[in-house]
């Protein structure tokens, strides 16, 4: 639906991993400049922010008219955010549907403006997942002729403006896991014409399954030790996914590694798994067709760029930086041009020993 004037679209809707948060309850919001702040490059810039301290960003994707959508593990919702206004909206609230849904990880593209979400029983309290309530379901962004209210600005700039929905019209269940101990990040995988799976990483168990868009059917895809916690760490194993051409590229989180492995048409290991490097502590990243990777490091506070030449280096933020605090996720735009960044406000890790935040997006020029 195009519209020949400018108008703002507003939404009126509104297995156990053991590690410890710090308290979040009287957090330090000042923002103590440093050095890290002073070399910081490119520029950052806040897109939109949470009002309340403990608010989590775990993933983030780009739908196909450039806005935002993000999950939050703190609430079982999916929040919609229009880089263009810095506006932010409540998508859809998963409580509607059960109260054992209590957090929402990845999000994915499975076709166009329809969007695959997992989802289950989490606490931050003692980041306590659930087994057996883990489940993906289907968030259908695209037209149904129903929108929320329309705002007109004071003034008209007469550009064409395509008109899209905040909130879907439609939602259903995929398939519900009931082996999965803590359902995270998740990809789309192609492999032809007549095939769509959904891979999701299963940290603590140190695998990834394999669901089948249009059927439920799943299955575990690939397992392996590099996907396994490090020992006497915290259950994080396997975290964020991607698949580039035949190989799926995956990071350990508390082994500190990025690793690749070529798969088959049914997501199968079809070669070793290679490791890539452990220069970087990653949580979850993005990765262009050339292998230029961008890596969230979450407790660093900074976003880590990887060339396909093996250069590693610092692009945004840092250690001791309040302007990436605790980045969780990152997405690139569909031109490749800006670098979307969620954030957990350092709530895992306050920046300093004492500063945190509420979670924001954040976006950098590419």
């Amino acid at each position: 639906m195009h519209l020949t004037h400018s108008l703002a679209l507003v939404s009126l809707a509104t297995s156990t991993l053991a590690f410890q948060i710090p308290n979040s309850n009287r957090p330090s919001t000042k923002h103590t400049p440093s050095s890290d702040d002073k070399t910081t490059n490119p520029t950052v810039r806040d897109i939109f922010q949470f009002p309340d301290n403990g608010s989590f960003v775990d993933n983030v994707v780009v739908r196909p008219d450039g806005t935002l959508l993000l999950t939050r593990i703190d609430v079982p919702e999916v929040w919609s955010v229009d880089p263009r206004t810095g506006s932010g909206t409540l998508a859809y609230s998963f409580a509607q549907q059960s109260s054992d849904i209590t957090a929402v990880f990845g999000i994915t593209e499975v076709e166009h403006d329809v969007f695959a979400v997992v989802a289950g029983k989490f606490t931050l309290e003692g980041f306590a997942a659930e087994q057996g309530s883990f489940g993906v379901w289907r968030l259908d962004f695209n037209d149904d002729g129903n929108y929320d209210v329309l705002e007109v600005p004071n003034s008209w700039s007469g550009e064409e403006f395509s008109l899209s929905k905040n909130t879907p019209s439609a939602v259903s269940k995929i398939v519900d896991i009931p082996e999965a101990k803590a359902l995270g990040a998740s990809t789309l995988y192609k492999p032809n014409d007549e095939a769509r799976y959904l891979l999701i990483s299963d940290s603590p168990d140190g695998m990834i399954w394999r669901v089948d868009v249009d059927s439920g059917e799943y299955a575990a895809a690939l397992q392996d030790e590099s996907m396994l916690p490090a020992p006497n760490a915290p259950p994080m194993g396997v975290n964020g996914i991607h698949v580039v051409g035949e190989y799926l590229h995956y990071v350990s989180v508390t082994k500190k590694e990025y690793r690749r492995v070529k798969i088959d048409e049914m997501a199968n290991a079809a070669g070793p798994f290679e490791l890539i490097t452990t220069e970087i502590n990653p949580d979850s990243f993005d990765i262009t067709d050339d292998g230029t990777a961008y890596f969230a490091t979450n407790p660093e506070n900074t976003i880590v760029k990887y060339t396909p030449e093996g250069k590693i280096e610092n692009f945004a933020g840092g250690k001791n930086s309040t302007v990436l605090p605790g980045p969780t996720c990152c997405a690139l735009d569909r031109k490749g041009q800006t670098l979307y960044v969620g954030t957990n406000g350092g709530l895992m890790a306050p920046v300093g020993g004492t500063y945190k935040e509420p979670g924001k997006i954040a976006a950098i020029s590419l």
